[in-house]
Parts: C-alpha cells; sequence; structure tokens
C-alpha cells in the first residue's frame, strides 16, 4: 500500500514541492531495485554503461564536491577562528611582555636615579660644607681682626684716658692743694716729685 502511494504520480504542484521530491527519489530506488532483480545471475555489465552509471558518478561526484567544499569551508573557518585566536594570545602575550620590560625598566630607571640623586646630594651637601667652611673661617678671621683692632684701640683709648685721668687728679689735686694749702706741705704739694728728692 505504502510502494502503491509511493509510485502514484500525484496531482502536479507548481513548482514541486517535499512531496514530489520524496515520490522521485522511492521511485528511482524502486528502478533501482528493479534492475538488480533483472539483471541477477548475468554477468552482463553493459546494461549499466548506460546514462544512469553517469548520473550515479555525476551524483556522486556532486555530492563528494559539495561536502568536499563543505569540509574546505568548515577548515578555512577553523583556521580562521584558529588564526584570530592566536593573533589574540601572541597580542596579549606581546602586551603582557611589554608591560613587563616597563615595569622592569621603570625599576631600573627609579634605581638610577635615586642613586644619582643621592650622590648628587651628597656632592652638594660637600661643596656647601666647603662653601661654608671656607665663608666661616674667612668670616671669622675679619671678626677676630675686626676685633683686635677694636681691642688695640681701645687700649690706646684707654691708655689715653689713663694718661688723661692721672693729669687730671694731678691738676685737681694741684688745685685743692693751691685752693687749700696746709702750711709745711704747700711748696711740695706744688712742685711734686722734684721737691720730694730734693
Amino acid at each position: 500500500e505504502a510502494l502503491q502511494w509511493a509510485m502514484e504520480r500525484g496531482a502536479p504542484m507548481s513548482g514541486g514541492g517535499p512531496r514530489h521530491w520524496v515520490h522521485d527519489r522511492i521511485r528511482v530506488r524502486l528502478w533501482m531495485r528493479r534492475i538488480e532483480d533483472l539483471t541477477q545471475g548475468t554477468q552482463d555489465e553493459s546494461v549499466f554503461e548506460t546514462r544512469l552509471k553517469t548520473l550515479a558518478d555525476d551524483a556522486l561526484r556532486a555530492r563528494l564536491e559539495t561536502e568536499m567544499q563543505q569540509s574546505l569551508a568548515r577548515m578555512e573557518e577553523q583556521i580562521q577562528t584558529f588564526q584570530s585566536e592566536v593573533d589574540q594570545r601572541l597580542e596579549e602575550q606581546e602586551q603582557n611582555v611589554r608591560r613587563l620590560v616597563e615595569d622592569r625598566v621603570q625599576q631600573e630607571l627609579d634605581r638610577i636615579l635615586a642613586a644619582e640623586v643621592v650622590r648628587v646630594q651628597a656632592m652638594v651637601e660637600e661643596r656647601v660644607r666647603e662653601r661654608v667652611s671656607t665663608i666661616f673661617r674667612q668670616e671669622v678671621g675679619e671678626t677676630v681682626r675686626e676685633l683686635r683692632s677694636r681691642l688695640d684701640a681701645l687700649a690706646d683709648e684707654n691708655e689715653i684716658l689713663r694718661d688723661a685721668f692721672a693729669e687730671g687728679n694731678y691738676r685737681a689735686k694741684c688745685i685743692f692743694w693751691a685752693l687749700h694749702p696746709p702750711a709745711l706741705d704747700l711748696a711740695a704739694a706744688c712742685l711734686g716729685p722734684a721737691a720730694r728728692r730734693v
């Protein structure tokens, strides 16, 4: 019953359809089964040298070519996917290596910079110390010389003042004794040391 249904032609469809396609495939298989039954037990292969064999070969070739094209397309897609993944991994690896190198270079630069800062600071401090020491020695020398000159001036002035004080004291005594002369010591007081030596 199913075979009879399949062999029926059915109403023509506009542009074909799934049912028409199934009918054609079943008919082809039934025809091939019939050919197998007819040629069973014979060794005549010329019956297959027909358009049927060419049709089968063409169908097989078309199917193989389609499968090959699909395989090539899938392979190409897999290769592109793999290539993009490899490129992405390589780019990530390159970025990681670049970041590590930049970090290492920055650390080395920071270390060199810190060492240079310490060296320059020590050199500047040494020069400042030497300069300050030189200026301090110069200022101390100038201050000492100035103090010595002032002390010398003060000593000279003190000597002058002492002499002036002695002279003033002597004159004051003379005036005092002149205004209040004692009876016997008036001449000795006025004459001073010369009178005492006499």
